[in-house]
C-alpha cells in the first residue's frame, strides 16, 4: 500500500520524495489506527505476532532511511519505480508466466 501511495504522491501529484513520504506515513497512520481499533473491538488481534511484525517494520525503515541518506532521492525514485512495475506484473500474472518460461 505504501509504495503505491508514495508513487501516486511523487509521480502523480508532483510532491518531492521526502514530503510525499511524510504525507504517506500520516495517511497510513490514520487508517491503521482506525483499522486496529476495529480489529481490537472484535478480538481479532494477535499482539505477539503484531509485535514481531512491528520490529521487522522498524528495521526495514531504518535500513531504507540509511540507504536514502547515503544514495540520495534519485536512487529511491528508481527503486520505487521498479517495485511498482514488478508489483503490477505480479498482480497481472505476467511475472509468474515469465518465471515459468525461464
Amino acid at each position: 500500500m505504501g509504495i503505491f501511495l508514495l508513487a501516486g504522491l511523487v509521480l502523480g501529484a508532483g510532491y518531492e520524495l521526502v514530503r510525499a513520504n511524510a504525507i504517506k506515513n500520516l495517511i497510513i497512520l490514520l487508517f491503521t489506527l482506525f483499522a486496529l481499533g476495529v480489529f481490537i473491538f472484535n478480538d481479532q488481534v494477535r499482539f505477539e505476532i503484531g509485535l514481531i511484525l512491528a520490529v521487522g517494520n522498524m528495521l526495514g525503515a531504518w535500513v531504507a532511511t540509511k540507504m536514502t541518506v547515503e544514495r540520495g532521492a534519485e536512487f529511491v525514485r528508481y527503486i520505487l519505480i521498479a517495485v511498482v512495475v514488478i508489483s503490477a506484473l505480479v498482480l497481472l500474472g505476467i511475472w509468474d508466466a515469465v518465471m515459468q518460461m525461464l
